[in-house]
């Protein structure tokens, strides 16, 4: 059996100069999967992320919005592109330069159960911590559609390499992690 993955993920990122640390970003990502295995089959998956966020915005208070929506075509007919939206608000208290605070809001929808689309709202936090100038340690836990989700990370430089460590519960196809 043969195969095939591909992607193409074009970015804008630009630092807006708003704030001290306004940035914002657009991105388009499609992957795709083909494949004679009866198994994988064809699988594509379109998404589109767009931020904005000024985390030190008001020096305590910080803000941040992000939008993202998914396409996912499993290639098995006529119903079988999913879609997945996600609308999320996050407010920082910047507790030091060393550690930061998030409240997350937001709401989700999707299609996954059989073309019937299914809302739900968000609501977690999450805390940045920098113990030195190398050093990213980053928690965010969620209550979801699915149930409680989070995203832990671990991220330190070195003079010649980067250490990265990082555990997550969310949703996902074969074609988006490829």
């Amino acid at each position: 059996n043969e195969t095939r993955t591909w992607s193409i993920t074009p970015r804008l990122e630009s630092d807006l100069r708003f704030g001290e640390a306004g940035r914002g970003s657009i991105r388009y990502s499609s992957r795709g999967i083909n494949s004679n295995s009866g198994g994988l089959g064809d699988q594509r998956a379109d998404t589109w992320d767009l931020s904005l966020s000024d985390p030190g915005g008001f020096r305590f208070l910080g803000w941040g919005i992000d939008y993202s929506r998914t396409d996912l075509d499993g290639g098995s007919g006529a119903n079988s592109v999913q879609t997945e939206q996600t609308l999320r608000g996050t407010l920082f208290a910047n507790i030091s330069s060393q550690f930061r605070m998030r409240g997350i809001v937001g709401r989700e929808s999707n299609d996954y159960e059989d073309g019937v689309e299914t809302s739900s709202d968000i609501v977690g936090g999450g805390i940045d911590w920098y113990p030195t100038d190398r050093t990213a340690i980053s928690a965010t836990v969620e209550d979801r559609f699915f149930g409680r989700g989070y995203d832990l990370s671990l991220n330190h430089r070195m003079s010649r390499s980067v250490w990265f460590l990082s555990a997550s519960r969310d949703t996902s196809s074969v074609a988006r992690e490829l």
